[in-house]
């Protein structure tokens, strides 16, 4: 299992819509990205929480992409939130390096 990484903090209010995203791949001997699963994290801290390992994991998913949105009104808001990503176990030997984009921020209404 790999480490942990993390985009964040979003501080956000409680009329703030938070928006998460990421997606997971490989490149293959064909210089192609191909998708792999990978263990994604939405973290939650209070106002004060500065850092992710101190936050409390509130969605959880094994996905190549991964999307989450906590709107207005949810028990979550307000509060500081990451996205995190660590890869799941490898089969491969060597081990495969997957490179991740993130995002985390402001979204639109779903």
């Amino acid at each position: 299992m790999g480490s942990l990484a993390c985009v964040g903090p979003f501080v956000a209010g409680a009329k703030d819509i938070v928006a998460g995203s990421g997606s997971a791949f490989v490149i293959n001997e064909f210089g192609v990205p191909v998708g792999v699963a990978v263990d994604w994290q939405l973290r939650r801290g209070d106002a004060n929480t500065d850092f992710f390992t101190d936050a409390e994991v509130v969605q959880k998913a094994n996905s190549d992409v991964f999307s989450t949105s906590v709107q207005p009104g949810s028990k979550f808001l307000p509060g500081n939130f990451w996205v995190c990503v660590s890869p799941a176990f490898s089969t491969t030997d060597p081990p495969t390096t997957v490179h991740y984009k993130m995002f985390l921020g402001n979204g639109l209404p779903a």
